[in-house]
């Protein structure tokens, strides 16, 4: 125990490679694929394509993105407690990617036909699992970096990274996707939806897949457990840390606020979806 100990802070030490900073940041585009795809998207998907009132829309968006802080808490517990042979923060990248691709699909594919309240039923209830798989791959895919290396200038570099990544995959997404919400009446438009999806949720996993075979945890896993009860018990007792929670609630609701009105902006204001 002690060599597998002294062996894995060397390592932890020891400075990160470029190819394994690029994949890395591989594991953020497809984060973003998903999540960035629903943040900007799925609001006028809802209204255009679902044909739902824009309050029952706005509800289910909102409802659900506070499902997801809730999530966020399920999921870092969880995580928390996991051990295997492939650490225990990869292993959910590698077995949580496709079953995260596949709820992703199924939001996007609201079948035709179905009543209203079907129809709420099914992106409310796909919505909420959606939140809930990509928590369970976003929480650990976060926490890698910190398990990766202990090299503060190396940990920056796959933040900086990463923050790129993303931002460029939100970029090309709208450019690929924006354009075809330009008419929403047109035929099949809910089976072009549906094959987009695929073929993103395709790409993403293999990014996830890429992410894991060439990231490593060599970072020593601290010890002690923190319960769901003494975390509470210390925000509580926080209260800077509650000041900042609540200054980046009101950050995030803003940045949500502007992604899911963003395409409405565009198309019917400025006169061109794609923009």
């Amino acid at each position: 125990m002690t060599t597998t100990t002294k062996q894995q802070v060397n390592a932890a030490d020891t400075k990160l490679p470029g190819h394994r900073i690029l994949t890395y940041t591989f594991g953020d585009v497809a984060n973003n694929l998903s999540f960035m795809m629903t943040s900007m998207f799925l609001m006028v998907y809802m209204t255009d394509i679902a044909g739902l009132t824009a309050g029952v829309a706005g509800a289910i968006y909102g409802i659900t993105k506070i499902w997801a802080g809730f999530a966020d808490l399920i999921a870092g517990q969880t995580v928390d407690r996991a051990n295997t042979r492939w650490g225990r923060l990869r292993p959910w990248i590698l077995f949580g990617s496709t079953p995260l691709a596949i709820v992703f699909v199924l939001l996007f594919s609201t079948p035709a036909g179905l009543s209203n309240t079907a129809t709420i039923a099914w992106i409310f209830l796909f919505d909420a699992a959606f939140q809930l798989a990509y928590s369970f791959v976003n929480i650990p895919y976060g926490s890698l970096a910190s398990a990766m290396t202990q090299d503060p200038v190396d940990r920056s570099k796959l933040t900086g990274a990463r923050s790129i990544a993303s931002s460029l995959t939100t970029v090309v997404l709208s450019a690929v996707v924006a354009p075809q919400f330009e008419d929403t009446t047109a035929d099949g438009i809910r089976l072009r939806f549906t094959i987009t999806c695929i073929i993103l949720g395709v790409i993403a996993v293999i990014l996830y897949l890429i992410c894991f075979a060439n990231s490593r945890e060599v970072v020593p896993r601290g010890q002690g457990e923190i319960s769901f009860k003494n975390t509470m018990k210390m925000v509580r007792q926080n209260r800077p840390l509650i000041i900042l929670c609540s200054g980046a609630f009101f950050l995030l609701t803003a940045n949500f606020i502007f992604n899911a009105i963003g395409m409405y902006w565009a198309r019917d204001v400025l006169g061109n979806a794609g923009w």
